[in-house]
């Protein structure tokens, strides 16, 4: 891809993940003035963060030199060749991969950049499920299955990440994860006994509260 090109998928991927709640490090916005024919479009240093991730995109070792951990920059890494994005948590790379071109095609075609929002999903999704998993351990202190009632609302924590039978049968019976409870939730009376068959799990009502809109999960 030519640094021209690169440079424009960059900037576009930037302006959706800004959308998405990402803080952008060297961003800068459009300055053009067709008046003057002057030319300077927006565009960004590769740099983002969200929830204590970094992301690097299509960065090099002269922004690392640069701006790695300076004037309010997060410390970050070179993506390597082959790449053309990264993902950093507490400084190790935990992620990498492809797909930059297709920005450049979304800008291009003036499109509803669906491929950008592809990209997007799969950066968030490689850089949050681990945090997601380890979510799974929130659990009662004594290691066992917590079930909660909120009116008509049905909360079960997990001392550790339920295995794939049970949170197949959990989501058939229309339960959701929350990344915010950190646990899963079901908004009608269900018949949850399968998974205290086994155990002597206990069940728990908390004092009734207002039901949770999407929002607030």
């Amino acid at each position: 891809m030519h640094w021209i090109d690169k440079q424009r998928a960059t900037a576009a991927l930037g302006t959706a993940l800004r959308e998405r709640g990402w803080k952008l490090y060297g961003w800068k916005d459009d300055q053009s003035d067709p008046l003057t024919d002057y030319f300077s479009p927006e565009s960004w240093q590769g740099v983002a963060e969200k929830s204590g991730v970094i992301l690097a995109v299509a960065v090099t070792p002269y922004h690392v030199r640069a701006w790695s951990g300076k004037n309010g920059w997060p410390a970050f890494h070179a993506v390597p060749k082959g790449k053309s994005w990264q993902i950093e948590r507490e400084g190790k790379v935990i992620a990498a991969g492809i797909g930059l071109s297709q920005c450049f095609d979304d800008y291009r075609s003036g499109s509803a950049d669906h491929d950008i929002q592809a990209l997007i999903d799969r950066i968030e999704a490689a850089a949050f499920k681990p945090a997601r998993e380890a979510a799974h351990r929130r659990a009662d202190p004594n290691g066992e299955i917590r079930i909660e009632v909120e009116r008509d609302w049905t909360w079960v924590y997990f001392p550790s990440k339920p295995d794939e039978a049970a949170r197949e049968r959990m989501k058939a019976l229309g339960g959701r994860f929350s990344g915010k409870r950190l646990g899963w939730y079901f908004t009608k009376p269900v018949d949850l006994s399968f998974l205290t068959a086994s155990s002597t799990d206990s069940q728990t009502a908390s004092p009734p509260g207002n039901r949770l809109s999407p929002g607030e999960r």
